[in-house]
């Protein structure tokens, strides 16, 4: 046990004083922005391991002496952070969003656009890729993962204060009807993104036919492009003006779309078991599939849909299947429980 205490000490000893020894020999300055989270994680980590691993006691004293420096690195404001970690290659210029074009996107997202890379990357759509064959241009879909966690943050912030007589499970479905793809691709519409969105002849016929998926992630991704371009407060504001009251302005969005979940709570309630859905077809490219899925509940077949991916595929069945149990074409019958 000793020694196997002994050998977790030698490696955390190894990567915690590596990086540390940078901040103690190098004067304070925004480029060691980057060591911040590790070196409080690791931190939280010696006070931990020295309660349970007997870490030595001189290291975790040299931690504690730093952690003021590290507070006082952790003041500095967040455009020190993003000029100091965000590598130049990570947005390369490609050339699509000319000033003519800046100009009137500044005006349809109502902010400042101070680093034109940031927004050349948030529309580009990866069927795009295929077009410029250039390996150093991104796709959308990093800024998109980033503009997700922005949105969902911003939107349980709001829910959490204007809503306080909720509770957590439907403050979840609240939150599901103002960030789903049909919402968000309604607000991209009003902000006629798709009007800047890069994505191939196939890509731009899909998104001609109504396609959402495309709209929401570009979407998400601007938010990522605003927040990186002009910090998080300048991100808030968009999402509030540009998000949050288009949404709750259009009636038809706040209600509860997921019928996946309306038809299990209701075939639940009737003891009549859990939905089933099966793919009955496949058709057309990869990149523009269509999925016919089929729902049974007790083996009965209850509703069909299709869609471009497995998920809306099975919404649309959900849909279907609670249309005809609500006009009556469709009956659960209650299933005997032993009481």
């Amino acid at each position: 046990m000793r020694c196997g205490r002994d050998f977790v000490n030698c490696l955390f000893a190894i990567y915690v004083t590596r990086p540390i020894l940078r901040l103690v020999f190098e004067p304070l300055d925004h480029k060691h922005y980057p060591l911040i989270h590790s070196m409080l994680v690791f931190r939280r980590l010696t006070i931990s391991c020295s309660m349970n691993l007997n870490v030595n006691l001189s290291l975790n004293s040299f931690i504690q002496q730093l952690h003021s420096k590290i507070v006082k690195l952790a003041a500095l404001p967040s455009k020190f952070l993003r000029s100091s970690i965000l590598d130049d290659s990570m947005f390369p210029t490609v050339g699509f969003l000319t000033p003519e074009k800046v100009r009137e996107l500044e005006k349809v997202l109502n902010v400042p656009i101070i680093t034109v890379s940031y927004f050349e990357q948030a529309f580009t759509h990866r069927s795009y890729l295929q077009i410029l064959q250039n390996p150093h241009v991104y796709s959308n879909e990093r800024l998109e993962f980033f503009g997700d966690a922005i949105l969902s943050s911003v939107i349980a912030e709001y829910l959490f204060y204007l809503r306080s007589d909720v509770q957590e499970g439907e403050l979840t479905k609240m939150r599901s009807w103002l960030v789903n793809k049909k919402s968000l691709a309604y607000c991209a519409r009003k902000l006629r993104l798709h009007e800047f969105i890069m994505v191939s002849l196939s890509a731009k016929h899909s998104l001609q036919q109504g396609n959402d998926s495309i709209l929401a992630d570009a979407l998400e991704a601007i938010i990522a492009a605003i927040y990186l371009d002009s910090g998080a407060d300048a991100a808030k504001e968009f999402i509030i003006r540009s998000v949050l009251l288009h949404v709750m302005n259009e009636g038809s969005l706040m209600r509860d779309t997921n019928f996946k979940s309306i038809l299990l709570e209701h075939s639940q309630s009737v003891g009549t078991g859990v939905p089933k859905y099966v793919v009955i077809s496949a058709q057309g490219p990869d990149h523009h599939k269509d999925f016919a899925m089929e729902v049974l509940i007790n083996g009965v077949v209850v509703g069909r849909g299709n869609g471009r991916n497995k998920k809306d595929a099975e919404q649309s069945a959900a849909q279907d299947a609670v249309e005809n149990i609500a006009n009556g074409s469709i009956m659960l019958a209650v299933a005997n429980v032993d009481r």
